[in-house]
């Protein structure tokens, strides 16, 4: 699986108006051919963890825009071909200053939506294996009918990773048990060796990221299992023999 390279075009820049980032849609050029692209301009670290998190879950099999290294000015930028279609949060209607029982009726609206995903269960195992500490309902896009996985900055130790949160919302819409199998099944299909056969550009290294994903993919099915509640002891609340 090739990184590709592009060009900005001058002029091309808007606002797309969500995310922490401030990502804009431009044009740019890739091999010759004009594109629309997800643009943001991040710490060289996070761009790099961008593009390598983008390209393993399209190597695993799930759908995300592929990434594109844009050189500026002698820095990396993060570009990623638009899909057209908004995040999953925008589709909802979401927004911080929405009254605070109203934010969770749509969380748990959208954390629905998510979790009958036929790819969930698979996602829910790669975002461990990267260690994501950022999967909201921005940081997935959906047109109602189509979805893909995108936003990979904070993960792979750039960020600590608390919570797996796809986990989290199969806990809240009833489905931990279902997501839990999917996932730990999803875990042992994973191509360990992926991670290491990406063809990247000359000044792009991902050693440190293959290191780190391929440590987190061994016992990844054990990770997995910690994240999901455990069945009740039957011993637990029995009285202590005298």
């Amino acid at each position: 699986m090739r990184l590709r390279t592009g060009t900005l075009i001058p002029g091309t820049e808007t606002p797309v108006g969500t995310g922490l980032n401030a990502p804009v849609r431009a044009t740019i050029r890739v091999e010759s051919a004009l594109h629309l692209a997800i643009v943001k301009r991040l710490p060289r670290e996070k761009v790099l963890a961008e593009c390598f998190c983008a390209m393993l879950f399209r190597g695993w099999g799930l759908p995300t825009p592929e990434p594109i290294i844009i050189h500026e000015h002698g820095s990396l930028i993060f570009g990623s071909l638009d899909t057209g279609y908004p995040n999953l949060a925008q589709r909802l209607g979401f927004s911080e200053e929405l009254p605070i029982e109203h934010k969770k009726q749509l969380e748990l609206a959208g954390s629905h939506i998510v979790c009958s995903w036929d790819d969930a269960p698979k996602a829910t195992a790669v975002d461990e294996a990267i260690a994501n500490a950022d999967r909201n309902l921005g940081n997935v896009l959906w047109d109602g009918t189509d979805h893909a996985y995108i936003d990979h900055d904070r993960t792979l130790g750039l960020i600590a990773q608390q919570y797996n949160l796809l986990a989290e919302m199969a806990k809240i819409v009833g489905k931990a048990r279902e997501i839990e199998q999917g996932a730990v099944a999803a875990a042992l299909s994973l191509d360990s060796t992926l991670p290491s056969r990406f063809d990247v550009p000359d000044g792009v290294d991902f050693s440190q990221f293959v290191h780190y994903t391929q440590q987190r993919l061994s016992g990844l099915g054990v990770r997995l299992l910690n994240r999901f509640p455990k069945p009740d002891d039957l011993l637990t609340d029995l009285e202590p023999a005298p």
